[in-house]
């Protein structure tokens, strides 16, 4: 809930960079935590981690639903990833990039911030 009231106006761009890289971290083990929960809940307590992990890679169409309103506006995690992150780069087998050009949230990509070792992060 706190996040939703965060002015990124007054950051510097490595500021705004290391929240949202930040940010897509909590956020996704948030989700996983999330995701786990409700599979042990549904019976399956003996879930090993790796299965866990498999079945996080595959969920994509719950990653749309789940998201963080940041400053108003609202995140989910491929948005932060390839939208922020990665400078809205398309995403691997995409056509079109996760942000369009009129999207309030295209106010944070910036082409010179970019760097390839977040890939390695996220």
């Amino acid at each position: 809930a706190r996040l939703d009231k965060v002015e990124m106006n007054f950051c510097s761009l490595q500021e705004t960079y290391c929240f949202f890289l930040n940010a897509y971290q909590c956020m996704y083990i948030h989700y996983y935590l999330k995701t786990v929960k409700s599979q042990q809940t549904d019976g399956d307590e003996h879930a090993s981690l790796l299965s866990n992990i498999k079945s996080l890679m595959w969920k994509k169409k719950t990653n749309k639903v789940f998201f963080y309103s940041i400053g108003g506006l609202h995140f989910t995690l491929e948005e932060l990833k390839h939208g922020v992150l990665r400078g809205n780069r398309k995403k691997p087998g995409a056509i079109l990039r996760t942000l369009g050009g009129y999207d309030d949230r295209s106010q944070f990509i910036t082409e010179e911030n970019y760097d390839p070792r977040i890939l390695f992060v996220c």
